[in-house]
This record gives C-alpha cells, sequence and structure tokens, in this order.
C-alpha cells in the first residue's frame, strides 16, 4: 500500500473542506507541524479548490518563509505560530469559514457558545458525555493578527483548552495532536454550530 505523507493528508482535508463549503476561494489557511521548529501552512491567495502541496510553505515559529522568496504564508500566520508555541502536542491546526459559523457568530451578542446535550460533544477530546458543558470562545475579528492573537494567547493560558475558537463574522479555528484530530474537532464544531443554528430558528 502506498503511503501517504502529511502534505497530502492537509490537502486531502482541504479538498474535503472545500466541498462542504467551509473555505470557499482564497479565504481559510490550514497548517501542520513538519518538526519542532518548523511548520508547513497554506500559501496566501490560494484558491482551495485548486490547491496543490506546491501551495505548501515552511515557516519557523517566528513566522518567517523558509523555502520561498516570492510567496507568502497566510495573513493569519501568527495565530497558527502563537498556538503552536503555546501546546507542544499540537500538531495540527485548521481554520474553516464555513456559512453557519459565520452567520452563528454574527447574530450572538455573548463571548461564547455554549453547548449541552448534543452526542456531537464527544468529538471533542476530552469530552466523554453529551451531559459535560462545552464552551467555545468568540473574539471579536481584527486585522491586527498580532494583537489579536496575543489576546487569545492570553485567555488560552488561563483557561483549559477547548481545542478551538471562533472570531465573529469570521470562522472557526480548531487544532489537533494530529491533522485527523483537527478535522474531528472542525467537522463536530461545525455541526454542532449548524445544529444550535436550526434549533435557534425551530424556536422563534
Amino acid at each position: 500500500m502506498k503511503s501517504i505523507n502529511n502534505d497530502q493528508i492537509l490537502i486531502q482535508t482541504i479538498e474535503s473542506f472545500y466541498k462542504k463549503g467551509w473555505c470557499t476561494a482564497t479565504s481559510t489557511n490550514f497548517s501542520y507541524r513538519k518538526t519542532n521548529d518548523i511548520i508547513r501552512i497554506t500559501s496566501s491567495g490560494v484558491d482551495k479548490e485548486y490547491i496543490n502541496e506546491s501551495d505548501l510553505l515552511d515557516i519557523d515559529l517566528q513566522g518567517n518563509v523558509l523555502n520561498s522568496d516570492t510567496r507568502k504564508s497566510s495573513a493569519e500566520t501568527f495565530i497558527h505560530t502563537m498556538i503552536y508555541g503555546l501546546y507542544p502536542n499540537i500538531n495540527a491546526i485548521l481554520h474553516t469559514h464555513s456559512p453557519i459559523s459565520t452567520a452563528l457568530t454574527k447574530s450572538c451578542y455573548d463571548d461564547f457558545l455554549l453547548f449541552k446535550g448534543y452526542e456531537m460533544q464527544k468529538g471533542i477530546k476530552g469530552i466523554t458525555s453529551h451531559e459535560e458543558h462545552l464552551m467555545i470562545k468568540i473574539y471579536k475579528n481584527s486585522q491586527d493578527i498580532k494583537e489579536l492573537s496575543a489576546t487569545i494567547k492570553q485567555d488560552l493560558i488561563k483557561e483549559s483548552s477547548s481545542y478551538g475558537f471562533l472570531l465573529k463574522a469570521h470562522g472557526l479555528y480548531a487544532w489537533g495532536e494530529t491533522i485527523h484530530e483537527a478535522k474531528r474537532h472542525i467537522e463536530a464544531f461545525e455541526f454542532l454550530f449548524e445544529t444550535q443554528l436550526i434549533t435557534k430558528n425551530i424556536m422563534r
């Protein structure tokens, strides 16, 4: 059986998200830890329908591109490097822009979403029962990524991680120890967001 490398796994994951409408056009960014100090991340401005392995760049933990003089990494690189620096066991970070998460956060007046009673909560690492509370923070979007990542970092240091957070009217970040685990977290969160939005509309 032919082995599949992490570049290919990441590309396949992005392709599956594109088909779900979670990474339209040039939006979103994705990465995995190649070595302790080197990250593979999607290049800026790449249409995710046509992404391939040549669109993945090597960066260091300061966000410097190591293998190209002409291409830039994602505008949100410093969010990725902040999370990798904070969690040595985390090896993949995925960022989606689904219409559901965008709409849900746009209409939410709190700085968090809270879930309880959903079986799908158990898709998030550490959650073992639908009776547990699962909270995911919502942060105001900003074009100052260094300042935004610093704000998020302070919360992540103080609080136990739910393996993800939302940017208001923007999208979801989720992570895991492998690309597959991060993908599972994205899919579980996106299911919970969609279900929450459907429930809110039904109960109006």
